[in-house]
């Protein structure tokens, strides 16, 4: 009788070690997988930063094209109104 017990309780012992490879295999996969999408998330943040950053340094030199296509502008009409006077 105490036999059987003592055989009970090891095959416990055994289906709880079991479990426990189990789920540390699973946390140790979850971990890497967690890890892998955070450097990506990371990534992708730095792209998206260098992107705007690209995009204001574009729109700043559109700006800039703009403000002296109209000053040349201006300039070209003042001077062709004092020519017609």
């Amino acid at each position: 009788m105490i036999f059987m017990f003592y055989l009970q309780t090891l095959r416990q012992y055994k289906d709880a070690q079991n479990e426990t490879e189990v789920l540390m295999s699973a946390l140790q996969a979850m971990q890497e997988k967690n890890s892998h999408l955070e450097n990506n998330l990371s990534a992708e943040t730095r792209l998206k930063m260098d992107l705007f950053s690209a995009l204001g340094d574009a729109k700043r030199q559109v700006e800039i094209q703009q403000g002296r296509s109209l000053h040349n502008y201006t300039t070209y009409s003042s001077s062709q109104l004092t020519n017609i006077y």
